[in-house]
Order: C-alpha cells, then sequence, then structure tokens
C-alpha cells in the first residue's frame, strides 16, 4: 500500500488559500506561530491549546484549565507565544495599512499619486519577505491601473455616502461609546488568547460602532478602514490608559504602548468570527442586506469586502482535520503493510503469511493483532486517545467494540 500523504497543518487548503488576502494569511499565521509556541512551551499538543484558545471560556483560569496546565504556567507560555509573534504583527500592521490604502485609491477625488507613494514606502518596510512584498505591489498596481482606466475594482461597490472622517454620526451617545469600550479594553491586560472574554466583548463592541460608519464604497466600515473608525478605536484606547501619559517614566511609557499593540491585535483576531458570522445572517435578514447597495446576498457582501467566509478558527480546525486524516492513513498503511509482512522474525516465525499452511497463516496474523494491541495498551499510548476529537472517539469505541466480537470468534474457535 502506497505511503499516506504528508499534510503540512500550518498549511490552508488550496481552495481556501485562494481566497485569502495578505493580511488574513499573516492574521492566521500569527495566530498559529503562537499556538505552537505555547504548545512548546507546556509541552502539550498543540490542537489542545488551540480548542481551548477557541472554545471562548469565561475566564483565563478556565482557560488555563482546559489546557491542563496552572494560570500562571499559561500565562508564561502566552508572553512566550506573544513573543514568537512579535514580528509578524508588525509586518500585519503594515500589510493592513497598504490594504486600507488600496482601497482608497479608487475612491473619487482620492489623491492617487500620494496615496501610491505612500503604499510605496510601507512596502519597502516589508521588503525582505519577497513573496509577500510581490504580492503587496501587484495590488498596488492594480488599484491604480483601475483608476486609470476608470473601471473599479472587482467586487467593489461604487459609493452613495461619503466616507467617516469621524464618529460624529453617534452623536450625544458618543462619549458614553468611547467610555463602553475602554471599560471592556481595561480587563483586557491579563487575557490570554485571541478569542479571551474580553477581547471578544471589545470586538463586538468596535464593530457594532463600525457598522454605523461608513466607508469608501459608502457601505457600513466593517473593516474599520475609514478615519472615522480608526478615530474611535484611538479614542477607546487612549481612554482605556493604553497611552503614554504626561509625567510617564520611558518604562511606563513604553509598557502602555506595548500593551496597546497587544490589545489592538486582540481586537483584530477576535473580529474574524463576529463579522463572518454577522454577514452570513445577511441571507436571513432582507433588511439588514439593503444596507449594502449592489449586494444580494451574504456571498456578494463578502466578495465586496474582499472577506474570507470562514473564521479563523473554521479555517483552523480544517486544517487540523486534515492533519488528523494525514495520521490516521499513515496509521492503516502502516498497520496495513504489517498485515502483508506478518511475523517475519517475529512471535509467528519466519517468512510472510502467504508462505505455509492456513493454520500457519491464521497463526501469524494473530501474532500480529497481538503486537498492534499489545503496543495500543501501553500507558502512553492510552493516554493520548484522550487528545482526540470526540467524532474519532467514538470510531475508536465502535471498532473496539467489533474488534471484541471478532476475538470472542477466535476463543470459540480454538476451543
Amino acid at each position: 500500500m502506497a505511503a499516506a500523504p504528508t499534510i503540512d497543518p500550518f498549511t490552508p487548503p488550496s481552495a481556501l488559500e485562494a481566497t485569502f488576502s495578505a493580511s488574513e494569511r499573516l492574521g492566521l499565521a500569527i495566530e498559529e506561530t503562537r499556538d505552537k509556541a505555547v504548545a512548546e512551551a507546556l509541552g502539550i499538543p498543540v490542537e489542545k491549546v488551540v480548542a481551548a484558545i477557541n472554545a471562548n471560556h469565561t475566564s483565563d483560569t478556565a482557560t488555563a484549565k482546559a489546557m491542563g496546565v496552572t494560570l500562571a504556567k499559561a500565562r508564561k507560555a502566552w508572553e512566550a507565544g506573544s513573543a514568537a509573534v512579535a514580528e509578524l504583527e508588525a509586518s500585519l500592521k503594515v500589510v493592513q495599512e497598504i490594504e486600507a490604502i488600496t482601497e482608497r485609491i479608487p475612491a473619487e477625488g482620492a489623491d492617487v499619486e500620494a496615496l501610491e507613494l505612500e503604499a510605496s514606502n510601507l512596502v519597502a518596510q516589508v521588503a525582505k519577505d519577497e513573496e509577500l512584498a510581490t504580492e503587496l505591489r501587484a495590488l498596488l498596481a492594480a488599484a491604480v491601473q483601475a483608476v486609470k482606466e476608470k473601471t473599479p475594482l472587482t467586487g467593489t461597490i461604487v459609493a452613495k455616502k461619503e466616507e467617516s472622517t469621524d464618529f460624529s454620526v453617534l452623536g450625544e451617545k458618543a462619549e458614553e461609546s468611547v467610555k463602553e469600550g475602554a471599560a471592556l479594553a481595561a480587563t483586557l491586560g491579563t487575557a490570554m488568547g485571541s478569542l479571551a472574554t474580553a477581547a471578544y466583548g471589545l470586538a463586538q463592541h468596535i464593530y457594532g460602532v463600525r457598522k454605523e460608519l461608513t466607508n469608501g464604497k459608502g457601505m457600513p466600515d466593517l473593516k474599520g478602514d475609514s478615519p472615522g473608525a480608526q478615530s474611535y478605536k484611538s479614542a477607546v484606547l487612549d481612554a482605556a490608559g493604553l497611552a503614554p501619559a504626561e509625567g510617564d517614566t520611558p518604562a511606563e511609557a513604553a509598557e502602555k504602548l506595548n500593551n496597546r499593540a497587544r490589545v489592538d491585535q486582540a481586537i483584530k483576531e477576535a473580529m474574524s468570527p463576529i463579522r463572518v458570522l454577522d454577514i452570513r445572517g445577511l441571507d436571513d435578514d432582507p433588511e439588514g442586506l439593503a444596507a449594502y447597495p449592489g449586494c444580494k446576498s451574504a456571498a456578494d457582501v463578502f466578495k465586496a469586502y474582499k472577506l474570507n467566509d470562514k473564521t479563523n478558527a473554521e479555517i483552523r480546525a480544517e486544517k487540523y482535520a486534515l492533519k488528523k486524516q494525514a495520521e490516521r492513513a499513515a496509521l492503516e498503511a502502516a498497520a496495513a503493510k504489517s498485515d502483508d509482512e506478518g511475523g517475519e522474525g517475529g512471535e509467528g516465525g519466519e517468512g510472510g503469511e502467504e508462505s505455509g499452511t492456513e493454520a500457519e497463516k491464521a497463526d501469524r496474523k494473530f501474532a500480529s493483532v497481538k503486537r498492534g494491541l499489545k503496543a495500543l495498551t501501553k500507558e502512553d499510548a492510552l493516554d493520548s486517545l484522550d487528545e482526540l476529537t470526540a467524532e474519532r472517539k467514538k470510531e475508536i469505541k465502535t471498532d473496539a467494540e467489533a474488534m471484541i466480537k471478532q476475538l470472542k470468534q477466535v476463543i470459540a474457535a480454538v476451543l
């Protein structure tokens, strides 16, 4: 039997990868790199870390418990994970700025030359990643060319409203809204994971405000690209004390800026499921869909915003499922090979299963099964079964019960 294919668990399935923007790929890479670093620091499988984080527990203590470690160990491991992604996070910020600029270039009245220069300078900051830089240059060139040809970029909608330059649209509730967001941000200082409760709540709050603002396409600013959305988030983080203040020592100022960057990244990560699930709901909400000119379905909205229609958690789950499939295929291939080779050089004597009498062949097959069960029932092997998915555990239970019946047939045959 041919060897099972090797699937890198951190490579997105090609069908998904083709739809990713550069920032989406980097964002996913950040989460995966952090997960691996945390798992390595704790000495546990990365799947266990991912499951604990994506479960969106109500406290850090619950998240740590789900990973089977103390809160202190979990936080120390998370610090190691954050350090591992610092460079990627810096690149992500640059990429997001470039993508936002390319969205503004086709807008009516845009200073294309100035925006193109600004974006080009930003691309230079990530030039050491040649593949990423090439992709961003192509994205920028496409936006500029669309203006020259006076044709909109694929998936864009002609603006019907002016882009929000501030968040004055909130009116009298603006001040109270900022305070509410700041209170949520202030609780995020020690939160672990991309979907920690505080980060999720803060992201929901900011997303709600974004929907009241307008982007350069005249639609709700779901991606937070408008100056209004950016200034609102800044106001919230400032009010939460995540900005240097007069009288701060250099160390205090640096700590505040570091915490601000951490909270900002947590917002971006938590925003993925919030936005995806909200857009999906538009298929059952004709009134809500009317806010997106030219869009007749949720799929149209995803296309207009150039967003993936899967959450990061769904993407990662699909990739880990592929990894498990590959592992199972490898185990099945190994088992088949063992059956084919029989007890050669082992308990069953010499030769393959095709040689000897029928009784000798049956004896060698039994010896092969015995070796497999002996290896499986070792303590470490049994403990590892707990890390499998609930679905796989159910499959193993069904197979094991069937094997018990088959072993009873063997016992009856030798009585």
